[in-house]
């Protein structure tokens, strides 16, 4: 006989759970599969007696038990005994079911008639009754272990397999304000461009982040001085972004906000992008805190990749493209580009120029990495 713990009663102990997968059978042959097992203690209320267990997690053990209401006048428990569970008579649902294992420790010698028909088992947790109740019974009810599924809810989960699925909504705070802070800020200009804010938590204070930014600046001019094709990329990179509108120089440092640093991830074999310049915002100011630490986190815009793939199975032609420089066609709110400003120069000799980056720089709306 095996032991038996509920789902929502695992989920409330916060028990962990291990996969398996082991057959259960019940009266009449009804089985179906345990796939959770788990670990717990039981022990009764003056420590004297603790076992511990292996319990199998099923969704459900029985109904609720007893299956009507006990009226209490018609049963006289003395006042002296200590009873197991003192609401007996309310149903209630069950949480654990306990072997054989274990079932015959649990018992005492004492035992007590109510009547012909009820009585009082003392075991290690108290008294519980035994029995027949007289009365209208509304509810038979015979406990046993199964899991049935009907036919609705078979064919229910043979169409959520074979259809395409949407992304889940997600229930997480922080994901629904960034949610809501996109559709409340978003916006686009006369020329059909998308200008966006950064979703700032509250209370969140940027230090000095200018002196890390220079260190970082002069870290990689070394690097570049060792590597002529790396410099003339990242030279080229830096001259066409400030071409392209992308960043603009700026000569009053007062309202900075935060300096990023950035490096180049270059790969001299490479056929296709021999140089990829990163922008690091999650380089920590004197205070701590990063520009990253600062923004809320969104949640997953993709689509599954199952479902993208399946995509393809709807149309009789499909397209694959890729587009030049697409995550720059997003603009920042102009407010807030001394969030994202950086050092720059065009000689390890000169003096480093400060420049705010006017478009977003990763994904849409998102800075994390």
């Amino acid at each position: 006989m095996c032991n038996l713990m509920s789902s929502d009663f695992a989920n409330t102990l916060g028990l962990k759970k291990e996969k398996i997968n082991i057959p259960v059978s019940g009266i009449s042959d009804t089985a179906f599969n345990a796939k959770r097992k788990s670990t717990g203690t039981i022990l009764n209320s003056d420590g004297s007696f603790s076992a511990t267990l292996d319990f199998l997690v099923i969704p459900k053990i029985t109904d609720l038990m007893p299956s009507t209401s006990i009226d209490l006048e018609e049963i006289k428990i003395p006042s002296y005994v200590k009873l197991a569970d003192p609401n007996f008579y309310s149903p209630a649902k069950v949480d654990l079911l306990i072997g054989a294992e274990l079932f015959f420790s649990i018992l005492k010698g004492n035992r007590l008639c109510i009547n012909n028909s009820l009585i009082l088992q003392e075991t290690v947790f108290g008294h519980v009754l035994n029995g027949t109740v007289e009365g209208k019974q509304e509810v038979q009810h015979c406990g046993l272990i199964s899991q049935v599924e009907n036919s609705n809810n078979l064919v229910k989960k043979f169409w959520e397999v074979e259809n395409i699925t949407d992304i889940p909504t997600s229930s997480n705070k922080d994901e629904l304000d960034f949610g809501n802070h996109f559709m409340q800020t978003y916006r686009g200009d006369k020329g059909g461009k998308y200008i966006v804010s950064f979703p700032l938590k509250e209370n969140m204070l940027l230090g000095n982040s200018i002196q890390l930014a220079k260190q970082r600046l002069d870290n990689l001019w070394k690097r570049l001085h060792n590597d002529s094709s790396m410099a003339n990329l990242y030279c080229k990179f830096m001259k066409e972004y400030e071409e392209l509108g992308h960043m603009q120089k700026i000569d009053n440092s007062d309202n900075l906000k935060y300096v990023m640093p950035h490096h180049g991830d270059y790969r001299a074999d490479s056929s296709i992008t021999k140089l990829r310049v990163v922008f690091d915002a999650s380089a920590a100011s004197t205070s701590g805190v990063s520009l990253n630490n600062c923004l809320l986190k969104g949640g997953v815009v993709q689509d599954y990749l199952f479902s993208i793939l399946l995509g393809f199975r709807k149309h009789k032609v499909a397209f694959t493209a890729d587009v030049k420089k697409m995550y720059r066609q997003i603009w920042v709110n102009p407010d807030q580009c001394n969030f994202q400003c950086i050092l720059w120069k065009n000689r390890s000799c000169e003096e480093p120029s400060l420049y705010k980056l006017l478009k977003s720089r990763t994904v849409p709306n998102l800075l994390l990495c």
